[in-house]
Parts: C-alpha cells; sequence; structure tokens
C-alpha cells in the first residue's frame, strides 16, 4: 500500500505526542519502530489504524486522505493495540469468528480462516477454551491471530511480543517473517533481540519527534566499528576505562567479566569487536544520534 504521513502531529491537551512527522511507508517489508516509553509509538500507530485523526497533517493513501475513506482502507489493514480487549465470555473459536465478521469476511469462508489461524497462532489446544482462562501469552497470540484475519496489505503490531517467552517470541517473529512478502508491516517494539535479517528499516522517535530513519543494513554496518566485547578478570563493578563507553550488557562467568560495549574507540587493549545486533544500532542513535 502506498501510505504516506505528510506533517502529521497529534496533541492530547499541552502535549505534543508527535511533532510534524512526514514520511512514506515502504511498500513491503518490515518497518520497526523503536524509541523511550512515551516517545510516540503507540500514538503514531494508532494513527495508522485510523483510531485517532491527526491534529495537524493528513495521512494519505495513495494521495487520498484515510479520513476521506476510511472503511474501505480499514478493510486493508490489521491492527493488534499494546492492550488489546476481548470479550472474555468468547472461546477462542468465537471470538476470531466474531472479527472475521467483523472484517466482512464471507460468512462461508470463515470457518476455513478462523482454522486457519488457529493452527498459525498455536492455539489449537485451547480453541474452545474462554478468553478469561488463557494466559497472557496466549492472549497475545490471540490478538495478532485477530489482526491476521483478513489477510492485511498492511499490518500494525504494537508491543507483540512483551508478554511473550523467548521461544513463543521467536515464533512471533517466524511468522512475521513468513508475511512480509507483498505486505507492509509496523512493529512497535522496545525488544529488538532476534530482528537481526527479519526488519528493513528502523525508526526512533524520541518525545514525539524522529532521531532515526534508516535502513537496518546500512545503520548495522555503520555501527559495526563500534561495537566491543571485553572478558576481564578484574573485580571493579565499574573498571575506569568504562566511562567512555556506554555498557549494553555485563555478565560474570566465574572468574571473569564479559562486557558488551558501545565505544568510539577500542575501550582496552584485550578488546574484540563483535558482531552488531538491532539493539546495539538502537542503543548507539540513543546515545550517538543517526
Amino acid at each position: 500500500m502506498n501510505i504516506e504521513l505528510r506533517n502529521v502531529g497529534m496533541q492530547f491537551g499541552e502535549r505534543r505526542a508527535l511533532k510534524s512527522l512526514s514520511m512514506r511507508l515502504p511498500d513491503e517489508g518490515l518497518l520497526v519502530v523503536g524509541g523511550p516509553n512515551g516517545a510516540g509509538k503507540t500514538v503514531l500507530l494508532k494513527l495508522l489504524a485510523g483510531v485517532v485523526d491527526p491534529t495537524d497533517g493528513a495521512i494519505l493513501w495513495d494521495g487520498v486522505p484515510i479520513s476521506a475513506r476510511k472503511m474501505a482502507y480499514k478493510f486493508r489493514l490489521g491492527y493488534s493495540p499494546q492492550n488489546p480487549t476481548f470479550y472474555e465470555e468468547h472461546t477462542v473459536i468465537k471470538c476470531l469468528t466474531y472479527f472475521a465478521q467483523l472484517k466482512a469476511i464471507p460468512s462461508h469462508l470463515c470457518p476455513k480462516r478462523v482454522a486457519e489461524v488457529v493452527q498459525m497462532i498455536r492455539l489449537q489446544a485451547v480453541a474452545k477454551r474462554k478468553v478469561k482462562h488463557l494466559s497472557g501469552g496466549e492472549r497475545a497470540r490471540l490478538a495478532f491471530g485477530i489482526a491476521i484475519l483478513n489477510d492485511p496489505d498492511l499490518l500494525l503490531l504494537d508491543e507483540p511480543g512483551t508478554d511473550l517467552d523467548p521461544e513463543e517470541r521467536r515464533n512471533l517473529w517466524d511468522h512475521i517473517a513468513s508475511l512480509r512478502p507483498g505486505r507492509t508491516i509496523v512493529l512497535a517494539t522496545h525488544i529488538f533481540s532476534g530482528l537481526e535479517g527479519l526488519a528493513d528499516r528502523l525508526l526512533i522517535l524520541d518525545d514525539g519527534a524522529v532521531v532515526c530513519d534508516a535502513d537496518v543494513d546500512v545503520l548495522l554496518e555503520a555501527v559495526a566499528p563500534f561495537v566491543w566485547q571485553v572478558v576481564d578478570e578484574q573485580q571493579e563493578a565499574h573498571p575506569d576505562w568504562a566511562d567512555a563507553c556506554l555498557i549494553v550488557r555485563k555478565r560474570r562467568r566465574g572468574s571473569v567479566t564479559e562486557w558488551r560495549l558501545l565505544a568510539e574507540r577500542r575501550p582496552v587493549p584485550h578488546a574484540e569487536r563483535a558482531e552488531p545486533t538491532l539493539e546495539d544500532a538502537y542503543l548507539w542513535v540513543r546515545w550517538r544520534g543517526c
């Protein structure tokens, strides 16, 4: 889908949640949106989903504001909000069927599509269980299933991996990877582990403004010279050489401490370069800029 944000702003009272954002979504692939709490990630996805209208500017679909044809637009998108709500007395099957009807999936196709989605999100074992009895991870998978029911051209996912354990999150990333061809996916998250090789573009927001909008491969290549691994036998909690670094991770292993660091130059003679991750790239941008 050809989606463009043109000088989009959003204000709640005296607070500017988004500040004159102009960008074009990729026609295909995964755009990851990162940023600290309150940066504007959720507001951006709500705007893209048509849940709220911008205070300023416009979101265009093929050059026409989405507000001018909101119903047709919503049939083309799938949206999983950060805190989804369900009819708690519905079973998983009934919940998915209800949303399939809301998405105007023909009634004779609903049972087959619902069964396909139940299998995709691995809820076969609880398909007849009421939503109120699902675990947090099962509810998160159900929300993802609802978003993909109509096989959307634009898929918006707001923190979908938060309530998932590492294995479930890996499965979710795999599902997203399988959905990438031929559609636009926007994923707001603060969990970057496992997104390397999957994300195409990284957008970082801070206080409602864009601080970085970059191709992931280009960004990882740019950050690579500044990612270091240090194995140190010293016992200091914070050695002097660490003052010029951003500590990504610190871990004790027996008598040694393993450090993963971001630094503009080799922090100690025995430091070795490490393969950059999307988390490294995000932290580098937050520390040193894009």
